[in-house]
């Protein structure tokens, strides 16, 4: 159970941490998009001494190194969009493994896995001895091992 705990833990980490690099690959899409391909390329025109030399706004960037780098940003967020959705069924899958579980099973195991609480703790939110709480746990455990063992 403590190996499943982990991986759902750590399943969620990675879907978080995907969403997180998609957002950036988007922020940096549009960035790209508009430093090339929006604003025109300014022409040569005189200096003008009397204004600010520094000013702020976008660089531009030429359009065949905008394309070849926006292509780039496709193909990641394409697999990584395709990665999203491989772990976000994984979860589901783990998530209604944990739901399989009947009655005090289905508490214990969604507060052990899901919320990552301790044992003793648990025994005392479902009104149960630890040892009994731990003779569950073990249980569970076993035919946890048992599916992994068959599939």
């Amino acid at each position: 159970m403590s190996e499943t705990l982990y991986m759902y833990q750590d399943l969620l980490s990675e879907i978080e941490l995907i969403k997180h690099q998609l957002k950036y690959i988007n922020r940096e899409y549009k960035n790209i998009y508009n430093k090339s391909l929006i604003t025109p390329p300014k022409g040569v025109g005189t200096t003008d001494y009397s204004k600010e030399r520094v000013s702020g706004g976008l660089m531009q960037i030429p359009a065949y190194d905008a394309l070849g780098r926006m292509d780039e940003l496709m193909d990641m967020y394409n697999r990584l969009e395709k990665e999203l959705r491989e772990k976000e069924k994984w979860a589901k899958e783990m998530k209604d493994y944990m739901e399989s579980f009947e009655g005090v099973e289905k508490q214990i195991a969604y507060k052990r896995i899901v919320e990552g609480k301790k044992l003793e703790t648990i025994a005392g939110e479902v009104n149960l001895s630890y040892q009994h709480v731990r003779r569950i746990h073990m249980k569970m455990q076993r035919k946890s091992n048992k599916k992994v063992a068959n599939s």
